[in-house]
């Protein structure tokens, strides 16, 4: 606000006193504080030397209390002076005609250039700090919906990072399982194995009682068509002996001759017995053996159906074993991955 001081003169009738005001680098000289209604008001100042003129200065009278420029009862335009030299000091004087009616009401004249060009950089300055008001504004804003995706991604990574952890407890389940079912396999593996040396040395021993089982009957089919041709042999002697005792009946023949013909017949009778029991004996010998023989070759059968079963089931566990194999590193490359990828 402006500040008066009391230059000296002494009220009189209808005229107050008058004062120097001093407002920014204007000095208004001779200001009242009150004055007669419908009376021109004269007022003078000095522009100093901090103050250049403008055309566009304006003087005015203004309510006490005023706020804003526009709070002003009238006002008039500064006249330039004229021959104005730059940094001098400058005293002019406008007059206000009596056309208003002020009734008892104190009034200030201020000097407005320096009031709007504070104005218009408080203008400015508003100006200035509503722009960065709403920049900062927008920067919030913007702020706020980079937290929120910040957020909402942080979310969405922690529940991809549970289903992460979900499906890592569920592969290292089906590892284990595999893993046991893998060493089941094996074990079963292991022991088809066995199994099969064993079925195969058993199969060899077969092989070669069969074998042998061959030889013997080889040397039974030879005794037998020996005793074949003994039996031959022998039924040529009964048949002989069949044509002596015809020839006994038929012909007359002295003792002696009979005697030495029945001993003979008694020595074929006896040598054809013989015979018999032991082509009996081979028969029974024979069929022994093409028992055995038989027994022989349906083991060897069921051996080898055996083995060829025991090597199709290993070959099955070793293909199912490869498999789990396979199965079990590409669900541990599985899980590494996903556990590199996840958090």
């Amino acid at each position: 606000m402006s500040s008066f001081q009391v230059v000296g003169s002494s009220p009189t009738s209808g005229i107050g006193v008058m004062e120097t005001s001093n407002f920014a680098h204007v000095i208004f000289q001779n200001v009242r504080k009150s004055f007669l209604p419908q009376e021109a008001l004269e007022c003078r100042y000095t522009l100093t030397s901090y103050i250049t003129p403008n055309p566009k200065d304006w003087v005015g009278i203004f309510k006490v209390g005023w706020n804003t420029a526009r709070d002003y009862y009238t006002f008039l335009w500064s006249p330039m002076p004229e021959n104005y030299q730059p940094g001098s000091t400058v005293h002019r004087a406008v007059v206000f005609q009596g056309t208003l009616t002020f009734t008892h009401t104190l009034l200030s004249l201020v000097w407005l250039q320096e009031l709007l060009r504070s104005s218009q950089g408080l203008s400015e300055e508003r100006e200035e700090v509503r722009r960065r008001l709403q920049e900062a504004t927008d920067r919030v804003r913007q702020l706020e919906e980079d937290l929120l995706g910040v957020t909402q991604r942080g979310l969405q990574k922690e529940t991809e990072l549970d289903c992460l952890r979900d499906r890592l407890k569920k592969l290292t389940a089906e590892r284990d399982r595999l893993e046991t079912q893998l060493k089941n396999d094996k074990d079963e593996r292991d022991l088809y194995k066995g199994h099969l040396r064993s079925t195969e040395l058993e199969n060899t021993k077969l092989s070669a009682e069969l074998q042998m089982l061959k030889a013997v009957e080889l040397n039974r089919e030879v005794t037998i068509a020996q005793f074949q041709e003994e039996l031959d042999r022998l039924r040529a002697c009964v048949t002989q002996k069949d044509h002596l005792e015809k020839e006994l009946h038929t012909h007359a023949v002295d003792k002696a001759e009979m005697g030495r013909l029945r001993e003979q017949l008694r020595q074929c009778e006896e040598q054809l017995q013989a015979s018999r029991q032991q082509a009996a004996r081979l028969a029974s010998e024979l069929r022994d053996s093409a028992n055995a023989r038989d027994r022989t070759m349906t083991e060897l059968y069921r051996a080898r159906l055996e083995a060829d079963a025991l090597r199709a089931s290993l070959a099955d566990a070793q293909a199912e074993c490869r498999r789990m194999e396979t199965q079990l590193d590409h669900m541990r490359t599985t899980s590494q991955q996903e556990v590199v990828r996840g958090p």
